[in-house]
Formats: structure tokens, C-alpha cells, sequence
């Protein structure tokens, strides 16, 4: 111990021994053994590492970060897509203002208690995505290479034999966010740039990290092919009744009259094609946006049956819903609905994102 803290800064020795303790919180999981024992040898580039997020946080400090007008729409519309993509947030729920977190930071820092609602959100929505963007860029950058990507790797080798899967790397993802929070300092800068970083808080890492972590192709099939074992039965009872109903249309399906559009070929094939797409998508973020782009799809198609000012009721809706579903023939769409409703925090299931998730089970099961 003595060599490290000779060769080692003793902020660095500090933050290892931090991550140490807390791996005793997850004492059950097997990549909590083995970070304690390897933590000591990783190679310290931490404080090499903040210097971006010093220089980050200084350029907007200094509304250093400007754009022309005519990038400005553009840069602006790109950092929303990056907000969405890796949150789990709806551009909705930014559009009414309706961005607000429960709860602190980390929860045994009851002071840190966040709130983006109303004007304050509108007025600070664009910068602070901005502000995610780039923090969410560096940070996917920086693991590749610094302790936070060698405490991902020691995760993935005893993963490999963990036979508690979901369990341990929903431990994991809340061990890796409070790893990170650490690491890179977040709850300092929260008090000095109140104004940007307001939408970084727990719900939005957890997603972001959540979906950075299945991004790597192997973790994800192992958890998917662990779900799609569980969910066999269910799948199989599925996979017959689409099989059995494809060639059903619009009208035997027992959508009502006024959403069949008889007259076209094939009713609602955007929203078809769209949701074939989440078989593609590992992070649960990035599936959820194919659902609620679907869902987006489907209200469009069925407001030209009814009339845009009128309400489009669930009991309309959820034929429609069952219908797309049939004709995308994803045979393993249970799998794909429990990672959404495992591995997305409480805050986007309660939104109108979950509505949608809920709504496509329920569609299946009708």
C-alpha cells in the first residue's frame, strides 16, 4: 500500500479507496470481489482526465461555446437527439416543461435535491443540453482507457459466470453511477454551474450509463439470451399467434371502422417498419424511442380517420397496437418490453413513455 501512495497523488489514492468501500455495499456480486482486490493497480489517469471537464465547465462559464446563427438551429437540434438518445427522456416531456427529478442526486445527500420545472426549464433547456451532450461525450471518450473502463472490464469478466445476471448488473449500473459521480467530481460542479448542468442528475446517468454499458455487444446478448430463456413460453405462445394471424387485416383484427383504411395496401407500414427497428437498438433508451416514435406514427394515421382536434381513446388505440405488432412479426417482443421495464429508471416508466410500453403489452395480451 505504501508503493501506491508513493507513486500515486493522494487525491487518486483517495477516490480508489472510496471505490473500495463501496464495493462492500455490493458484497453479494462477484465483480464487487474482484474490483476490491484489483482497484489498487489500475493505473491513476484521473486527474489527467478532469482536465477536460475543467476546461468544459470554464468554456461555459465563460459562454465561450457560441454558434452562428445559422449552426445554432442545427447544433442545438443534434445535442436534443443526443439528450433523448442516451436519458431516456422524451422530447415531450422537454416540450412542456415537464423535466422534473425526484430525490437527490445521490440519495444519502438529501441537500442536492434538483427540480427543472416551468420557466426555469425553458429558459435553461437548450444550454443545459448542451451541457449534457458534451459531459455525456467526453465521458464516453474517457472510459476506453481511464479507472472507470477498467472497473467496466473487471465487471465483464466475472459477468461471464454470474449466474444472478439482471440483478447484478442492475448492482452494477447503480455501483458504476456512483463511481462516476465521484470520479468526475459531478456534485461540485452541480453548485458552480447550476444553470447548465441541471439535467444531470440520477435518472438521466442511469439511463445514459445503462446504455453505454450494453452497447458492447457481448453483455448485451448475454442478458437478452438470459431474458429470452426466462420468457421462452411466453414467446413460443406469441410467436404462434402472429404467425397464425399475419395475413389478418385491419378489419379482422377488430380495429374500428373509421382506423382500417381499407383502400390502402398495407395500413400503418411506417409505424411497422419503425418498430422492427428496436430489435437493432441494446440500449433500453435508444429501444423506447423507437416505441414512442411507432406510437407517434400510429396517432398521426389514426387522427386522419378521426380529425386532429379529437382525442384518440386507449381502447381505439390498443388495436391498432396489436395489429403493427402481429405484422412486424417480432416473435421475441416480451424480451424487448421486460428490458424496458427493468433497466429504465421509475422516472421515464411513469412518463408517457411507460404509457406506451404499458399499452404495448397490454395490446399483446389482449
Amino acid at each position: 500500500m505504501g508503493n501506491v501512495c508513493l507513486s500515486e497523488s493522494e487525491e487518486a489514492w483517495e477516490w480508489k479507496h472510496e471505490i473500495s468501500e463501496l464495493c462492500r455495499n455490493y458484497s453479494l456480486f462477484l465483480w464487487s470481489q474482484l474490483i476490491q482486490f484489483q482497484i489498487r493497480n489500475i493505473e491513476a489517469v484521473r486527474e489527467i482526465q478532469l482536465r477536460d471537464i475543467y476546461l468544459m465547465n470554464a468554456l461555459f462559464l465563460n459562454n465561450k461555446i457560441e454558434y452562428s446563427e445559422s449552426e445554432h438551429a442545427t447544433i442545438s437540434q443534434k445535442n436534443m437527439k443526443k439528450f433523448i438518445r442516451r436519458s431516456g427522456l422524451s422530447e415531450q416531456q422537454l416540450d412542456q416543461n415537464d423535466v422534473s427529478f425526484s430525490g437527490s442526486l445521490l440519495s444519502d445527500t438529501q441537500s442536492y435535491v434538483y427540480h427543472e420545472k416551468a420557466c426555469q426549464v425553458s429558459e435553461v433547456n437548450i444550454r443545459s443540453m448542451d451541457y449534457f451532450a458534451h459531459f455525456t461525450d467526453i465521458i464516453k471518450y474517457q472510459i476506453k482507457t481511464n479507472e472507470i473502463g477498467h472497473l467496466i472490464r473487471f465487471f465483464k469478466q466475472s459477468y461471464q459466470i454470474d449466474e444472478t445476471y439482471l440483478d447484478s448488473f442492475k448492482a452494477f449500473v447503480d455501483f458504476l453511477y456512483q463511481s462516476v459521480v465521484s470520479y468526475y467530481k459531478i456534485l461540485n460542479f452541480k453548485q458552480e454551474l447550476p444553470r447548465y448542468s441541471g439535467l444531470i442528475n440520477k435518472d438521466t446517468l442511469i439511463n445514459f450509463i445503462t446504455n453505454c454499458l450494453l452497447q458492447d455487444r457481448e453483455l448485451y446478448d448475454k442478458i437478452f439470451n438470459k431474458i429470452s430463456e426466462e420468457l421462452q413460453d411466453k414467446c413460443y405462445i406469441t410467436k404462434r399467434m402472429m404467425i397464425e394471424n399475419q395475413n389478418q387485416s385491419t378489419r379482422e383484427m377488430g380495429i374500428s371502422r373509421e382506423f382500417q383504411f381499407l383502400d390502402e395496401h398495407q395500413p400503418y407500414l411506417q409505424a411497422i417498419r419503425i418498430l422492427q427497428k428496436v430489435q437493432q437498438k441494446s440500449g433500453p433508451a435508444s429501444k423506447v424511442k423507437v416505441i414512442l416514435k411507432m406510437s407517434q406514427v400510429i396517432t398521426l394515421c389514426m387522427s386522419k380517420g378521426r380529425g386532429k382536434s379529437l382525442l384518440i381513446a386507449t381502447d381505439d388505440m390498443l388495436p391498432v397496437l396489436r395489429y403493427v405488432i402481429i405484422k412486424s412479426q417480432i416473435y421475441d417482443i416480451h424480451v424487448h418490453i421486460f428490458i424496458l421495464q427493468n433497466l429504465l429508471t421509475q422516472n421515464v416508466l411513469s412518463s408517457n413513455l411507460g404509457f406506451f410500453i404499458t399499452s404495448l403489452q397490454a395490446s399483446i395480451e389482449q
